[in-house]
C-alpha cells in the first residue's frame, strides 16, 4: 500500500479525535470548581532530577540495540532472541531498578496540580 493512499484516512481520525477530545475536555473543564490562586507565589521546582539522566540511559539502550548487531543469537521456546536484545532488557530492568531506589519517595506520591485556569 502507497502511504499516499493512507493520507486522507489518517487526518480525518485526526480531526475526529482532535474534535472529540475538545468536546471532552470543554465539557469536564466546566464541571470543574474554580481554583482560586492563592497570592503567595510558590517557585516552580523539580524532584527526582536523576531520573532524566536514567531517561537518557533509556534511549541510549534502545538506540544501542538497533545498532549493535553481534550475530550471537540464543533459542528461547523457539524464537530467536539476539544478544543485544538480551543485553538492552537487562539494562533496562537494572535503569527500573535505579529509578526505584533513586527517586525520592515525596516525587513518586506526589499529584502534581500546575494550576488554574
Amino acid at each position: 500500500m502507497n502511504l499516499v493512499h493512507l493520507a486522507a484516512p489518517t487526518l480525518f481520525i485526526c480531526v475526529v479525535l482532535l474534535a472529540l477530545f475538545y468536546i471532552l475536555d470543554r465539557y469536564y473543564f466546566a464541571k470543574e470548581e474554580v481554583v482560586h490562586r492563592s497570592a503567595v507565589k510558590t517557585p516552580l521546582r523539580v524532584e527526582g532530577k536523576i531520573n532524566f539522566v536514567l531517561l537518557a540511559a533509556v534511549v541510549a539502550f534502545v538506540l544501542m540495540s538497533g545498532l549493535w548487531k553481534p550475530g550471537i543469537e540464543f533459542d528461547v521456546f523457539g524464537t530467536h532472541v539476539g544478544l543485544q536484545n538480551v543485553v538492552r532488557d537487562a539494562l533496562l530492568v537494572v535503569v527500573t531498578l535505579l529509578s526505584l531506589i533513586l527517586t525520592p519517595k515525596s516525587a513518586r506520591g506526589q499529584r502534581v496540580q500546575l494550576g488554574a485556569y
